[in-house]
């Protein structure tokens, strides 16, 4: 009785368990992208912004309520007070740069 003989080149199953890996882990790092799309956001999320009627100079005349009754106006974060900033972050969880 005679061995069959392997007529793959060497390193040909590493290579072939390496792509199954690659693959698995390219559908594990998929699912969370796929499931961000299928989970619809909040409502809170897509209101749009106060309508703001701007004086000549670019200063506010007039801000308008939202659609949920709120003030929401849109700010450049250069625009935020530094102080109001870092309550605010003393607030969040530690990874809040992170995520």
């Amino acid at each position: 009785m005679t061995a069959a003989r392997d007529l793959r080149p060497p390193g040909a199953g590493a290579t072939r368990r390496g792509r199954r890996a690659l693959a698995a882990a390219l559908a594990l790092l998929a699912l969370p992208i796929a499931l961000a799309w299928l989970v619809p956001l909040p409502a809170r999320l897509s209101t749009p912004p106060s309508t703001v009627v701007l004086f000549a100079d670019g200063s506010p005349a007039h801000v308008f309520l939202a659609p949920d009754g709120r003030l929401r106006m849109r700010a450049r974060l250069d625009a935020v007070d530094p102080d109001y900033l870092r309550a605010l972050l003393r607030f969040e969880d530690k990874r809040f740069r992170r995520h």
